[in-house]
């Protein structure tokens, strides 16, 4: 209830994910934090549990999100999501519009083939990845093409935003 709190004080929370499981037992899932959050106007953030780490193995297909959310992990050594080959993990998907989603502190893997967008699959969105470990392909999908998450071109980008800042300082 304390970090619940805390978190609403910040942003608008949805739900804190309080279980690995994915079928609902055990608490509240990141599966109903997530539904959660699409039936709710406006921004969302998900956070999870103090302590909570391990796997969360997907046993009801890709976990779909189709409004603005910030999900926020412990760290991405700390938890993984894992579409244990089944289907992707997350597909991120407006017809019509555009949403944001930040995804934070996890670990995706076990996407389906790369042609079914691996770990991610994002239409019409503006996916924002920090301290996210892409394993099994690393391959994001955007719009339909593509994109390969280059690790080097990551943290050039990264090096690139942090001179501009200094500069304005």
């Amino acid at each position: 209830y304390f970090t619940e709190q805390i978190a609403r004080n910040r942003h608008k929370i949805a739900k804190v994910a309080t279980s690995l499981a994915d079928d609902g037992s055990g608490g509240t899932t990141l599966r109903e934090a997530i539904q959660e959050a699409n039936t709710t106007g406006g921004a969302d953030t998900i956070v999870f549990q103090s302590g909570l780490s391990g796997t969360i193995t997907l046993t009801g297909g890709q976990l779909a999100i189709d409004d603005d959310v910030t999900i926020t992990g412990p760290g991405s050594g700390s938890l993984t999501v894992d579409a244990d080959g089944a289907s992707r993990a997350f597909l991120l998907y407006l017809y019509l519009g555009s949403f944001e989603v930040n995804i934070s502190g996890l670990t995706i893997t076990g996407g389906a083939p790369p042609n079914n967008g691996a770990g991610i699959y994002g239409h019409n969105v503006e996916l924002s990845l920090d301290d996210v470990v892409l394993d099994d392909g690393r391959q994001v999908l955007r719009d339909g093409a593509p994109t390969l998450v280059d690790e080097a071109e990551v943290r050039a980008k990264a090096a690139e935003q942090a001179r501009r800042l200094f500069e304005r300082l």
